[in-house]
């Protein structure tokens, strides 16, 4: 209750003063003082008439009050909130009367605080599409359950055969307290009708477009005949990019000297168990100076564990990225374990088709091998070996590296390597070398401590040769704002064992920093970053082409402004750094800052970077000179257009650089397609950039066109399970014998059945058939009302599985229990008549169970027959029993009524003392 003021009512015989205003919240209990004053020397009997809205409810309504010569009387008034008052402002009024004259009046305020409560429900969550050209219909209600009125955007998104999503929405306005039902309709096309499964997604946004719910709803092919869906994989549409797929493109293709020709193929096939795999990418240029290239081309077969892949490698997860082409094999013998191990060799030659000349190789030869143990869900293993021959050296690598990983709060790393390294020269020079790392990531309290950490020698023959790393982070959390801390060192200094080369790059950098980021408002977030960083390389500078060593000092504060807006579709992001570095010894302290700013809006992108002074060592190097006067600016800009329900697609983006030492750049590109059928697409580019420095200017074009073919699948992928193939036979006894005659049974057509959650309808001839169902136990489920059929319980451990399901006619029997009449002599029971099991047995001793209502009342629906009826004595309490039971028959049609069981009461054992002269 807040900003209440007193109301008081013109000075008169009798007087009303009470609250004014007053705030209030749905289902609130208000308490409101009326002070009634009597002016005057006479008695007074009053009439007090409280007057609300419908959602106000006076809980102790006072109609009249008497009133001795000048009395004051205090009347407390209970006013509840109903759940049903809409948010505003009400009044309520009170009169006070004489013999019906008005003497005076008041009135009360009342601000009903808004209330939100959208929800939206699926009103069908399962939805069957049965064949082209139907529809379907996807319905939802929409609740707003709070006090004001909403404006809301309901959007479906339903999948599309060649990966886009068709995107429906309405506009709907809800009035307090009601609910409405929004629905879509989709024409089914064949595409769709491919669809095992798929969901339909129905989000619902406010007026502010932000989220508040949404519906899933299952849309399941309802067709006899189908394969089986896995159900952790559901829409099982097209990808936009398929796997299966060929591209042909040629870039400047008018241009004799410059034109060139791209195939791009990917196709993977299924045969015999075994999965294959082609990858081609190939570029021939019409200029015959220049032999074709193919890169990224290779074969690759898969089964039982084994793969082999012939052509371009690319292993790029080993101490030495190796790429090239030769042959890989590897082996996985655990399916549940993430273990194996692979073996390749690789001539490092880019192009496919190169001479291959093994012992004269221009770039020289690998061999490697690496293997993965998984010991456990936590811990996993892997070592790694590789022997390279290049031109100028030969090595040898060992790593071995042990992973940790509680999926909680901790995960660490810790590798240790072996190298070796000689040279090829008339002087053998060799060397041995280690490599150590170890990276850490735990959680403690409100602290998160990230480390990473490497070590390796100057001749190690890795790509990571001669780095030290040691970075250090500590992550604080607190309720409004996050604080951190961190530390790196990171240091190079690599050699070469050829005396012939040596390295020229010697670097070291070590940075402290700190950091704070908090939110001032919604979607908006500030953080504050100061930095000092040292950096020493040794670098050419002067005329002389001699490298010297050269400090750098800096020291600046970052400062980020984010901003999203509620609907996502736009944000804002500035970056300011600030501060003073210098080259010590070459140039003076110097003011730097950077600004930095990003804009999105839906599908704009602009950003744009100013730059003034040296925030890195190397950026004031140029012509061998340290300068700190570096100037740039650059910005880039994108926006992409999708028509014809993104069946168009254009992108168009430009780029701009300046830079003081540099010079000037610009960029213009775009890129077109347009997926004219289902599985074909054309695209095209367009490139054009320009630069400037001084005298010297140059430009150029490029442009590209091209078609993309998605090809079939081949084969189907065998899964890692043995599955077999249900085959049911639904048809209506019409004799009542359990027994298919052909002559007088039919066949259930239009009947909805499920296998486990997914459902069927039998076409015409009654069969449904269910194929590559992984083997396992599955429960079969008839939905009909009219006639009977057992739920079924099957196991499929074999290729074919074949059931004949009959279908009964029913009836109706009714009946109840009822308890005899106490007598003295009875045991005290409590008479319990809900929940009582009533066992029908049919001519089968067949037992078929039904239960009782509060009122001892039971109603059976069965299939015909003959049936002894009785209730299970074993579920009566104690001292309860029942002696009869009963027989019916029942026929088709009818509804049986049956005598009531009577259930009855043990006697007390009464024990009689007489007393007498004997």
């Amino acid at each position: 209750m807040v900003g209440i003021t007193m109301c008081y009512a013109q000075k008169s015989a009798v007087s009303i003063e009470t609250d004014q205003k007053l705030s209030v919240f749905n289902e609130d209990m208000v308490s409101i003082l009326l002070k009634i004053s009597n002016n005057t020397n006479i008695e007074r009997n009053i009439d007090v008439d409280i007057q609300t809205v419908k959602g106000l409810r006076v809980i102790n309504n006072i109609s009249s009050i008497h009133l001795k010569a000048n009395e004051k009387a205090f009347l407390p008034v209970k006013i509840f909130v109903e759940k049903n008052q809409p948010a505003g402002i009400t009044t309520i009024k009170y009169a006070i009367t004489e013999s019906s004259l008005a003497l005076a009046t008041a009135e009360t305020s009342i601000t009903v605080q808004s209330k939100r409560g959208l929800k939206i429900v699926a009103n069908e969550p399962q939805v069957l599409m049965y064949k082209v050209g139907d529809s379907i219909k996807i319905s939802t209600q929409v609740y707003n359950s709070g006090n004001r009125e909403e404006n809301v955007e309901i959007i479906a998104s339903f999948p599309q055969a060649d990966g886009r999503d068709l995107s429906l929405s309405k506009t709907v306005k809800l009035e307090p307290f009601v609910n409405k039902e929004v629905s879509f309709s989709k024409i089914v096309d064949k595409d769709l009708l491919k669809m095992e499964l798929f969901t339909v997604n129905v989000a619902g946004l406010n007026a502010e477009k932000e989220f508040f719910g949404n519906a899933i709803v299952i849309v399941q092919n309802a067709l006899g005949n189908r394969k089986y869906v896995d159900p952790n994989f559901i829409n099982f549409y097209r990808p936009a990019y398929q796997v299966n797929h060929i591209s042909l493109s040629s870039r400047n293709a008018f241009l004799n000297y410059d034109s060139s020709y791209n195939l791009d193929l990917h196709t993977e096939f299924y045969a015999g168990g075994i999965k294959g795999i082609v990858n081609v990418n190939g570029t021939y240029w019409s200029n015959n100076n220049t032999k074709p290239l193919f890169t990224n081309t290779w074969v690759r077969l898969e089964g039982k564990g084994v793969g082999v892949q012939l052509g371009n490698l690319n292993a790029s997860d080993l101490e030495v990225n190796l790429v090239g082409r030769g042959a890989e094999v590897s082996v996985n013998p655990f399916k549940d374990k993430r273990s194996g191990i692979r073996v390749g060799a690789v001539e490092k030659s880019y192009n496919l088709i190169d001479p291959l000349d093994l012992n004269n190789s221009l770039r020289g030869y690998s061999s490697y091998a690496k293997s993965s143990v998984s010991l456990n869900e936590k811990v996993s293993l892997d070592n790694s070996i590789i022997l390279d021959n290049d031109p100028y050296q030969r090595s040898f690598i060992l790593m071995n590296e042990y992973h940790y990983n509680n999926n909680k709060q901790t995960f660490y790393d810790v590798r240790l390597g072996y190298g070796y390294t000689s040279s090829k020269g008339e002087v053998s020079n060799t060397a041995s070398s280690i490599a150590a790392g170890l990276n850490l990531n735990t959680s403690f309290g409100k602290y998160t401590l990230s480390s990473n950490n490497y070590y390796s020698s100057s001749y190690y023959p890795g790509i990571r040769k001669g780095n030290t790393v040691f970075e250090e982070r500590l992550f604080r959390n607190f309720t409004k704002f996050n604080l951190w801390l961190g530390y790196s060192l990171n240091n190079y200094n690599p050699k070469s064992i050829d005396p012939q080369y040596e390295y020229n790059t010697v670097s070291n950098r070590s940075k402290v920093e700190m950091g704070t980021s908090f939110t001032i408002a919604r979607n908006t977030k500030i953080s504050i970053i100061p930095q000092w960083s040292t950096e020493r390389s040794n670098v050419f500078i002067n005329s002389s082409f001699k490298s010297e060593n050269v400090d750098f000092n800096s020291a600046f504060i970052n400062t980020a402004f984010n901003y999203t807006s509620r609907d996502y579709k736009s944000s804002v992001s500035l970056v300011l750094s600030q501060g003073y570095s210098r080259y010590i010894g070459y140039t003076p302290s110097s003011f730097i800052y950077r600004l930095q700013a990003n804009w999105y809006y839906k599908n704009f992108m602009l950003s744009a970077n100013y730059q003034k002074g040296n925030f890195m060592l190397y950026e004031g190097n140029f012509n061998n000179t340290l300068s700190n006067n570096t100037e740039r600016i650059s910005a880039i800009a994108n926006y992409k257009i999708s028509l014809l329900n993104k069946r168009l697609n254009l992108v168009l983006g430009s780029i701009f650089n300046s830079d003081r030492f540099i010079g000037k750049s610009f960029s213009v590109n775009s890129n077109l397609d347009y997926r004219i059928l289902s599985g074909t697409k054309l695209f095209a580019s367009y490139n054009f950039n320009k630069y400037l420095n001084g005298i010297y200017r140059s430009a150029n074009n490029y442009y590209q066109i091209g078609i993309m073919q998605d090809l079939p699948s081949f084969g189907e992928e065998k899964g890692n399970s043995k599955t077999g193939n249900i085959e049911l036979f639904f048809y209506y006894d019409l004799n009542n014998n359990g027994q298919y005659d052909s002559t007088i049974d039919q066949p259930a057509s239009d009947l909805k059945t499920k296998i486990n959650n997914t459902l069927f309808i039998t076409p015409k001839n009654g069969n449904i058939k269910y194929r590559k169902v992984p083997y396992g136990t599955y429960m079969i489920k008839a939905l009909e009302d009219k006639w009977y059929v057992d739920d079924l319980r099957i196991n499929v451990d074999r290729k074919d599985v074949f059931l004949t399901i009959p279908l009964q006619k029913t009836s109706m029997v009714k009946g109840k229990v009822q308890y005899q009449e106490a007598t003295k002599t009875q045991y005290d029971v409590i008479e319990v008549l809900s929940g009582l099991p009533v066992v029908f047995q049919n001519s089968q001793f067949k037992n078929f169970v039904f239960y009782t209502n509060e009122r001892g009342e039971y109603s059976a629906y069965l299939p015909v027959g003959h049936y002894k009826v009785f209730v299970d004595g074993n579920a009566l309490q104690k001292n309860v029993y029942v002696e009869a039971s009963q027989s019916v028959d029942i026929a088709e049609g009818n509804t049986s009524m049956l005598k009531p069981f009577i259930l009855k009461v043990k006697e007390r054992k009464v024990e009689v003392k007489r007393f007498g002269i004997k």
